[in-house]
């Protein structure tokens, strides 16, 4: 049925309609302004935040459009085209090309007033009008204060360093001071480095060089003999890598001062880590001539040698090295130079033709007038080593400033091993790569604000001692992963998961390698490369380790959470902790022990035996000792299954009986006598033991004839028939008869005692103790002395012996002797 609306409803329809409309339009105005409003604060919030990133920009916008305005006026017939047609009614940067009409960027000029770059604030200073030809005039004044940084604009920024990573040498460093490796391992590995990118090898002998002559003693025992260097030189010339043999000058000397006969070249006395710099002893200069020479009369062809000189941790500490400084004037840089310049001044005026080489961070902080002051930007060409993942962060920020006012060329160092741990065993690949990625990063920032300065090469340094006394760090056959994409980084710029996969490819690599240290256990990629049966092993090492970490973390182990010293002390500990470390720990052992036996069979064919039983020793001996130690302490936490409450006390060790057994020898006829169970008096050439008769009670235990006071006294002399009784107490001074003096020399015996378990050699005099008295006449001694003890100058005062009291029985102190009786656990007296 139709629906009828009263007269009263219709108006009241109305009403509301009539309202509704302003209603709509006052919404309407409200979200209009409101979206305004927002829209005006959020520009003016992101222009006070974002305002220098904004001015940055459009620097860059500029740069970029100069940069291409100039790279095409380079071109002669452009140049020529634009002349004859400037002023034609075209805009005022607009360049005729073959691509055509190229306009500038629209840049608001406001953003270009002020840039900030490394804390040097760099103002945009307009030129003066245009000349007749056409180019502008001369700059303003330059503002007080301002940073000037002088920008490549001559040539594509991205073109020019990604020539300089072609164009770079690619070194591969072997640290042979630590498990140096056979000859014929080089010869299967060298191939491999020549696969993955490298042009060369940066070669630290150390004392693994067959020096001779003076300096023979250098050499290891177990060095690399002349034909087997020549065989090394020979190997790298067939898989064209050229070689730089790098020699030790100044710091990280260790391995010849460590000698007697070199000692007296030491910068400080007590160490051997620094040289005595030249300026202050001009017999340290004869010392590294003569390895120099030695070193390159086998390296004939070389081009370039490290001359090493980092860490020169003692500079100027000797006396007369301070006196020199004192005297001139010098400070610690400036005796550094001094050293430098006469190492690096032998090199290229005794061998033509070989450029040194040396580490910069000795003089890193120098100023450029100190550095060309001490003219070594013509002896020397720095190598810049960093191996973090920040590089940018961790150099100074003006340094590359002032190397390209003294340098036109350096080196750059980074790391694919041995930079991460001093005992490290596995090799994180992703940290490396991340260092790698640094340098790549700092080598395109330094080519663009300083292209003055020569990036000549770059050493992927894989360490393996961090010094000369430092352990093994990680082997070469694992890193060998980490140095294919570290090398294959440096050489494009940036690394994509298709190139990851090649570097896999040329391994042989059926899986994916884990680019970090993974945290739970993974199986073992399948690959074949050369020593990648180490590779195997050590990927099985991380995995156990995963559990012995577990166990002996120092944070969140459970061997400090529930086996601590408290724990121990207490006897408080948790036993299904304790359970889950008996079942951990036991399986680490057996992977330890299976582990061991594998690597020892892998190594053998690429170390010598010295390498792995240090490795072996370092990294699973070590490690099974720590577990043992662990158990033991299991177990004394799981004698009792019931706890007090807190607060807890001290559970103190009880004293147990531990049978004596005496063996005398008598020296006269070079026989060992001692009573037999059956009482008699045993003879012969060997030791005769009594049995032992530990825990023995006294209550149920057969008991034997005390020995008299007499044959306990005279027992060096003859035996007493005593067949191993166990005294629980000590007889009393009153039953001790008058005894007259004896000379000692009648009995020259010695006995020996066995106490836990342990032999305790004395002389007969010495094995009786003396009697303790006191108010309560004898107590018992739980101690057993030894014959310093008992012989000791406080030794009356520490066992309450008295003169008087000794004198009035007739004894006296030198005669006075009585074994050492201990208190059996459970006795009452």
């Amino acid at each position: 049925m139709p629906v009828y609306y009263s007269p009263r409803r219709r108006v009241k329809m109305r009403g509301l309609a009539r309202l509704a409309v302003p209603v709509v339009v006052l919404m309407i105005v409200f979200f209009i302004g409101y979206s305004y409003y927002t829209k005006k604060t959020f520009q003016t919030y992101a222009k006070s935040k974002d305002s220098e990133s904004a001015r940055k920009r459009a620097l860059n916008h500029m740069n970029e459009w100069n940069r291409i305005k100039g790279q095409l006026r380079r071109d002669s017939r452009l140049r020529d085209e634009e002349r004859s047609q400037s002023g034609k009614g075209k805009g005022k940067d607009t360049i005729n090309s073959p691509m055509g009409q190229i306009q500038p960027p629209k840049v608001n000029p406001n953003d270009l007033k002020v840039y900030e770059n490394d804390g040097h604030q760099r103002q945009h200073r307009p030129r003066g009008p245009r000349g007749p030809r056409g180019p502008r005039g001369p700059r303003g004044p330059r503002p007080a204060g301002a940073g000037v940084i002088k920008m490549n604009h001559s040539k594509s920024g991205e073109a020019m360093w990604k020539k300089t990573l072609s164009n770079m040498q690619r070194l591969v460093h072997l640290d042979l001071k630590g498990a140096p490796p056979k000859i014929s391992y080089l010869e299967k590995v060298f191939p491999l480095f020549k696969k993955f990118g490298a042009t060369g090898l940066l070669i630290e002998y150390e004392d693994m060089f067959p020096y001779s002559g003076k300096i023979k003693p250098l050499s290891a025992e177990n060095s690399y003999t002349e034909i087997e260097v020549k065989k090394i030189l020979e190997l790298a010339h067939r898989n064209g890598l050229t070689v730089m043999p790098l020699v030790q000058t100044f710091g990280h000397m260790e391995f010849a001062l460590k000698h007697e006969n070199f000692s007296v070249y030491r910068e400080v006395s007590k160490t051997p880590q620094a040289l005595l710099a030249v300026p202050c002893q001009r017999q340290s200069l004869n010392l590294v001539e003569e390895i120099i020479n030695q070193v390159l009369k086998l390296h004939p062809d070389v081009k370039y040698l490290h001359i090493g000189s980092d860490e020169v941790y003692h500079l100027g500490k000797s006396e007369k090295c301070q006196k020199l400084m004192k005297d001139e004037g010098l400070t610690v840089q400036q005796l550094f130079l001094q050293h430098v310049k006469a190492v690096a001044g032998f090199v290229k005026n005794k061998h033509k033709g070989v450029q040194p080489i040396m580490w910069d961070d000795m003089y890193r902080t120098v100023s450029a007038k100190e550095l060309k002051k001490a003219e070594i930007s013509g002896l020397v060409e720095p190598m810049i080593w960093e191996y973090n993942e920040n590089v940018a962060k961790t150099l100074p920020g003006d340094m590359w400033k002032r190397y390209s006012q003294v340098f036109k060329t350096v080196w750059i160092a980074s790391s694919f091993k041995g930079a991460t741990g001093v005992a490290q065993y596995i090799t994180n690949i992703n940290y490396h790569l991340a260092n790698n990625l640094a340098w790549v990063q700092t080598i395109k920032n330094v080519t663009r604000f300083y292209p003055s300065l020569e990036f000549k090469g770059a050493a992927l340094t894989g360490w393996q001692r961090f010094d000369h006394f430092a352990v093994l760090c990680e082997l070469l056959p694992p890193a060998l992963p980490s140095l294919g994409v570290c090398l294959k980084a440096l050489q494009q710029g940036k690394l994509s998961q298709k190139d990851i996969f090649e570097v896999f490819n040329v391994l042989k690599c059926q899986d994916s390698i884990p680019m970090t240290l993974w945290k739970k256990w993974r199986p073992v990629p399948q690959c074949n490369f050369p020593g990648f049966p180490v590779f195997k092993g050590i990927h099985n090492l991380h995995n156990t380790m995963l559990a012995y970490n577990n166990i002996m973390d120092p944070v969140y182990g459970r061997l400090p959470g529930w086996m601590s010293s408290f724990n121990l002390r207490k006897r408080f500990s948790s036993p299904g902790q304790l359970d889950v470390v008996v079942k951990k720990a036991t399986g680490a052992l057996t992977n330890f022990t299976i582990i061991a036996t594998l690597m020892e069979m892998s190594m053998t064919e690429i170390y010598k035996s010295d390498t792995i039983e240090e490795w072996l020793e370092e990294n699973i001996e070590a490690r099974k000792q720590q577990l043992h130690n662990a158990l033991a302490k299991v177990k004394q936490l799981q004698s009792r299954n019931t706890w007090p409450r807190r607060p807890l006390k001290n559970i103190e060790e009880k004293t147990t009986v531990v049978t004596r057994q005496v063996k005398v020898l008598d020296q006269r006829h070079g026989n060992t006598r001692m009573g037999n169970d059956n009482g008699s008096e045993g003879v012969a050439g060997g030791h005769l033991h009594v049995p032992n008769q530990v825990g023995q009670n006294p209550a149920t235990a057969e008991h034997r004839k005390r020995p008299s006071r007499l044959e306990q006294l005279n027992f060096g002399k003859r035996n007493f028939k005593s067949k191993g009784k166990i005294f629980t107490r000590k007889p009393r001074l009153n039953n001790v008869p008058n005894i007259k003096k004896k000379d000692n020399k009648q009995s020259n015996g010695v006995a020996q005692e066995v106490v836990n378990n342990q032999h305790i050699v004395m002389t007969a005099g010495d094995t009786i103790n003396k009697i303790e008295r006191n108010e309560n006449n004898v107590r018992p001694v739980k101690n057993v002395e030894t014959p310093d003890e008992a012989h000791g100058v406080n030794a009356d005062k520490q066992h309450g012996l008295q003169k008087d009291k000794l004198q009035q029985h007739g004894l006296q102190k030198d005669k006075l002797q009585q074994p050492t009786f201990q208190k059996r656990e459970g006795h009452r007296e």
